[in-house]
């Protein structure tokens, strides 16, 4: 009987052993597949802060998990899906850089030729700015915030690129061309209004000539009427901030920018299945040769390099991540964060239509996605 009960004893123990859920350290079963612990990370993260949008994951350059969240349009209660179109404000800078990088290529640009060339009208302390220093944040433009306007008009209403270059003539600069990374989405409104110059076409045609039309790129571009896009996601913001603490989530629509105030530096739209094919090809040399591909990666001042951060502060000091290629953006309730890891192996897409907390839910995914299964 005894020899019985210890055999029995054993069995159940055996069967705990093998059926019940090993739990790691951060509480998620260790027999869970990636797909399922990354899909738990995303879910928990929703609970716990406020979330639209959606979220790509690849390891070793191929999908793990993707997903969307909440609302493309509150009023109609359509949802977020996968193919939902949203702005990926800053993110724009990299397609710019990539069609400037191109023309460069083609001996159609230089690096050390002067945007004087291009806007005559530029005044003597900007008369030594490079297309380097604008590619990089270190022409000495200031942001936003210096240009001489009215933002709350200029900012809704339409303007020519040309127009958009005789504005940032008059702006004041933060710095001495060359000597200091200083942030300027302005630097960004330039080169593209000099690809522009040189071929002839506008930045749209540009972008769909050399980035999507080459990669199948069916869901990026650039348009000034965003009303005409199909499964395009309206931006929000929270209504009340103290929201976030009890998960009362309420949302107001936001007053989108007009769209040739945006333009190359923060108006092209995007879905995280369209941006997963853009980072294959950026780390294939699909588009650019590997010379100027390395060009695009390598950082200057302040760890930018040509439209990315190289281990960005928020990434390397706050979730302590390395070996990180990354970029934010951000227009008006929109939002994206859009990371590459491990030697563009691993890839973390994020794109939101409201504000939320993208950085830390990267890095938790960075994180989910580097336990061994």
């Amino acid at each position: 009987m005894k020899n019985q009960t210890k055999h029995s004893l054993l069995c159940l123990l055996l069967f705990i052993y093998v059926w019940l859920p090993v739990r790691a350290q951060d509480g998620t079963p260790k027999h869970q597949s990636k797909t399922e612990i990354i899909k738990a990370v995303v879910e928990k993260y929703c609970q716990d802060h406020p979330f639209s949008g959606a979220v790509l994951v690849a390891q070793n350059r191929e999908l793990v998990w993707k997903g969307a969240k909440g609302f493309a349009n509150k009023a109609t209660e359509q949802k977020n899906l996968i193919n939902t179109k949203f702005l990926v404000g800053s993110v724009s800078k990299q397609f710019t850089a990539m069609i400037v990088l191109q023309l460069v290529q083609e001996g159609k640009l230089k690096l050390d030729d002067l945007a004087i060339k291009y806007f005559p009208f530029l005044p003597k302390e900007k008369s030594t700015i490079t297309i380097h220093q604008l590619l990089s944040h270190t022409s000495g433009l200031g942001h936003y915030s210096k240009l001489n306007v009215n933002a709350k008009k200029f900012m809704y209403k339409p303007v020519t690129p040309i127009e958009y270059a005789k504005v940032i003539a008059k702006m004041g600069m933060v710095a001495k061309p060359g000597k200091k990374m200083s942030y300027s989405s302005m630097g960004y409104i330039l080169l593209a209004a000099i690809a522009e110059q040189i071929t002839g076409k506008t930045f749209s045609t540009l972008l769909e000539e050399r980035i999507a039309r080459p990669l199948g790129l069916k869901n990026t571009g650039f348009t000034l009427n965003t009303n005409e896009l199909q499964n395009f996601a309206l931006s929000y913001d929270l209504k009340n901030q103290k929201a976030a603490t009890d998960n009362d989530f309420r949302f107001k629509l936001n007053k989108p920018r007009h769209q040739s105030n945006t333009y190359s530096t923060g108006g092209i739209h995007s879905t995280v299945e369209d941006m997963l094919v853009w980072f294959k090809a950026l780390a294939t040399n699909k588009l650019l040769n590997k010379e100027l591909t390395k060009k695009m990666f390598t950082p200057n001042l302040g760890n930018y390099a040509y439209g990315w951060f190289i281990n960005d502060v928020r990434l390397t000091k706050a979730y302590k991540l390395t070996n990180i290629i990354s970029h934010g953006g951000s227009v008006n309730g929109f939002r994206a964060a859009v990371s590459m890891f491990n030697n563009q192996q691993d890839f973390v897409i994020i794109l939101a239509n409201h504000p939320s907390r993208i950085w830390l839910l990267t890095a938790e995914i960075k994180k989910a996605l580097d336990r061994k299964e």
